[in-house]
């Protein structure tokens, strides 16, 4: 088994959908590996699409201070694209 980590990765905690990408190769066959940071949306905020070899992920998240008078809203997207 043989790992292989691509560079242009950022941070798994520091960043909003911070990503670690890998190729690990088995033998014959190689896969593609891809973890990224979603602990703070929840599950129902995360839409992933898949066209052409480009993997989306877009996540939103939105809080209101309990008194309802402020709001802060995230909105991101990463695209990855798909080692042939």
């Amino acid at each position: 088994v043989e790992t292989v980590s691509s560079g242009g990765q950022t941070s798994l905690e520091d960043d909003l959908l911070g990503y670690k990408s890998e190729v690990v190769t088995e033998g014959e066959v190689s896969k593609f590996r891809l973890h990224v940071n979603v602990k703070t949306f929840k599950p129902e905020n995360i839409n992933l699409s898949v066209k052409d070899s480009v993997l989306t992920i877009e996540a939103k998240t939105e809080e209101k201070s309990e008194d309802g008078m402020s709001c802060a809203y995230r909105k991101v997207a990463r695209r990855f694209t798909f080692p042939q």
